[in-house]
């Protein structure tokens, strides 16, 4: 783990290679041996190099004729940037700049504030430790996993430029998904049926699409008018909106899953016709929810807004907007919907996670135990 050997092939024809040796030595200069004949040997220097520095019996003077070079000290916070800008960069999957901003938002609120005026070899797993558990004490379960997973990764493009050693992020648990604050909930038939009466009139096709259909805010906003056809109810999921830092950001759904055609019932398909019918803008690439202009995408908080007064009339205070995918994949599998169907619809890659949108419903089971005692009572009804 201490120091690099690199081997040195010979341009001879039979001649063997030779290994060239490079440490680090505490005075934060390079050192640069001259190469040695074996691995073997390379190695036993190092694990010399690296008793004398634990000892205290290393000095430059003792490290006379090792080719030595100033090592400019890498800071996290510069680091760390320069790992989003390479990541967003980089030619295979560049980082999403909404991911980006999330990852500069972790920094700004958890990593800087306990790692920015550090090197990167300075940070230990004790102060890994400190900060994780400084932070988990804050209340913010979700932000404090987020910024270990960044932080976790940005040690391991450090070990991989061999600024360090190992990796100090060891927190026990720290890489798991933290239990959420709030148990989705799904709403029932007749309770979806009041929520969309007492929701705005002209917000109501766009609530009823999350609800019935399973997509995201970013995605009922992103939906164009070519993607919609009132006819058959088919609806292509292509692209979402998302915000940053006041810009709105029009992309492809994070993962390929995202990309997805689902279809609406017959009752939302009339208000899909209806809702085309007004609008203002005939191009089929502009948007079918917009904000008042008739062009701009329309704001989560006007959509968020609107759900809550539904919410409000069918008392249910702790409803998010993001339950409604659950009450889709909940109706859904009452009508006999695989988990691999529901997959498709809320655009998951793992039946795990498809599975957490699943609720049962009081009624549902009751009929199911209602069926299973007529059974019982009448085998000729199996």
């Amino acid at each position: 783990q201490f120091g690099e050997i690199q081997e040195v092939r010979s341009r001879i024809v039979g001649r063997a290679s030779r290994f060239r040796v490079r440490y680090i030595g505490p005075d934060g200069r390079r050192y640069s041996p001259p190469v040695f004949d074996t691995y073997g040997a390379a190695e036993s220097f190092l694990i010399q190099v690296q008793a004398d520095i634990r000892l205290g019996l290393w000095s430059p003077e003792k490290a006379s004729g090792q080719q030595a070079v100033k090592v400019k000290p890498v800071m996290f916070a510069e680091f760390a940037e320069n790992c989003i800008v390479n990541r967003m960069n980089r030619p295979v999957k560049p980082l999403r700049r909404s991911t980006a901003d999330n990852y500069r938002k972790q920094l700004r609120l958890e990593l800087l504030p306990a790692f920015g005026d550090q090197r990167v070899d300075e940070i230990t797993e004790g102060d890994v430790n400190a900060w994780h558990k400084a932070s988990s004490a804050k209340g913010h379960p979700t932000q404090t996993a987020n910024a270990y997973l960044f932080l976790n990764s940005v040690m391991n493009e450090a070990v991989a430029a061999r600024i360090i050693d190992s990796n100090p992020c060891r927190v026990p648990g720290a890489k798991g998904k933290p239990a959420p604050k709030h148990e989705a909930e799904a709403l029932s038939a007749e309770e979806l049926r009041d929520y969309l009466k007492a929701v705005p009139k002209q917000y109501r096709v766009p609530l009823m699409v999350a609800a019935v259909c399973g997509l995201r805010s970013g995605e009922v906003r992103g939906l164009r008018v070519r993607d919609v056809d009132p006819d058959s109810g088919r609806i292509s999921v292509q692209q979402a909106v998302t915000r940053v830092k006041g810009e709105y950001i029009i992309d492809k759904p994070k993962t390929k899953a995202g990309i997805r055609t689902v279809y609406a019932p017959e009752l939302l398909r009339e208000g899909l016709a209806a809702h085309l019918k007004v609008k203002s803008d005939g191009s089929r690439d502009g948007l079918l929810f917009t904000a008042r202009d008739g062009r701009s995408p329309l704001h989560s908080t006007i959509l968020r807004e609107a759900h809550l007064k539904g919410r409000d009339a069918i008392k249910r205070p702790t409803l998010r907007f993001h339950d409604l995918r659950k009450t889709a994949a909940t109706l859904a599998a009452q009508q006999g919907a695989t988990v691999k169907e529901i997959m498709v619809m809320l655009g998951h890659t793992t039946p795990e996670v498809a599975m957490i949108y699943q609720a049962a419903g009081e009624q549902r089971m009751k009929d199911i135990a209602n069926r299973m005692d007529d059974a019982l009572k009448h085998p000729d009804n199996q």
